[in-house]
């Protein structure tokens, strides 16, 4: 978290990276969403959803899938919006 109380001002250079890596930061804080997060079709009722996946680690690692909830029209909008940044 970036928490600045200034009366000057300050200029900052930020890499790129640094730029996207904020801007992600920032949409993930303020609409509910995680960076590991990841919409699609349940194979159930073809509606979409949100869907995480989590390593458990034992005598031998695996990977468990969560749904989480269905998508609304905002989750999509992020998804998307974050996969733009992401693939750029």
């Amino acid at each position: 978290m970036i928490s600045v109380k200034l009366s000057q001002i300050v200029d900052v250079d930020l890499s790129a990276a640094q730029a996207k890596d904020i801007t992600i930061k920032y949409i993930c804080t303020n609409f509910d969403w995680k960076s590991c997060y990841y919409i699609r079709k349940d194979e159930k009722d073809n509606e979409d959803y949100i869907f995480y996946k989590e390593v458990i680690y034992s005598s031998h690692s695996f990977e468990i899938e969560h749904q989480l909830r269905k998508a609304t029209d905002r989750d999509k909008i992020v998804y998307q919006f974050l996969q733009e940044i992401l693939n750029t």
